[in-house]
């Protein structure tokens, strides 16, 4: 069995762990709803869906990059407790760590990473862009908890892998995973 110490499982979340993230989140679902409006054909139902934001959007989509060796890396350096890649969305992937560590989350709404291309058009294509970057999935990015103790660790091991990774929220001991506007108030 070669490097059984370098998995790491969904499992083993910890209350007041940090609830992190790489990279962007609802890239792909925007770039799904891009499709669905006719984006792509040669003439798009809105003249303001097209250019570069689109473009990127539908990369995200179609052409994602797993984030292999940000995971190696925390693996390798022992930082992250629990992980998963979001390809089912933010809610449901933490939701597995939650479920398998007997633990909850509180995801603060105004800490998840937009990508300016998202912000760009997402009011134009739907009416709660939130619910995209919560539920919709196919961004491949990673999910992960670690301690608040190595926030700075992370990020300099992320720095070196060329990866941003955001912390957006905390894990609970109560079950269940909550999103909270940033007065404290539910989002849902």
């Amino acid at each position: 069995e070669q490097f059984p110490n370098l998995i790491l499982r969904r499992s083993g979340a910890m209350p007041d762990d940090d609830i992190w993230v790489t990279g962007t989140l609802g890239d792909a679902s925007l770039g799904l709803k891009l499709l669905e409006s006719g984006f792509a054909s040669a003439q798009p139902p809105d003249r303001s869906l097209s250019g570069v934001e689109g473009n990127y959007l539908l990369s995200r989509l179609l052409d994602p990059t797993p984030r292999v060796s940000a995971a190696q890396a925390l693996a390798e350096a022992g930082l992250a407790i629990a992980m998963i890649d979001i390809s089912d969305g933010l809610l449901g992937d933490f939701g597995h760590i939650a479920k398998q560590s007997a633990v909850g989350g509180s995801i603060r709404l105004d800490y998840l990473p937009l990508s300016p291309h998202f912000r760009s058009l997402a009011s134009i294509l739907t009416a709660d862009p939130f619910s995209l970057v919560l539920s919709g999935g196919e961004d491949y990015e990673l999910c992960f908890t670690s301690p608040p103790a190595n926030r700075e660790k992370i990020a300099e091991i992320m720095k070196k892998c060329g990866i941003e990774a955001t912390p957006i929220g905390i894990v609970t001991s109560l079950p269940g995973v909550k999103v909270v506007k940033d007065d404290g108030t539910a989002y849902i």
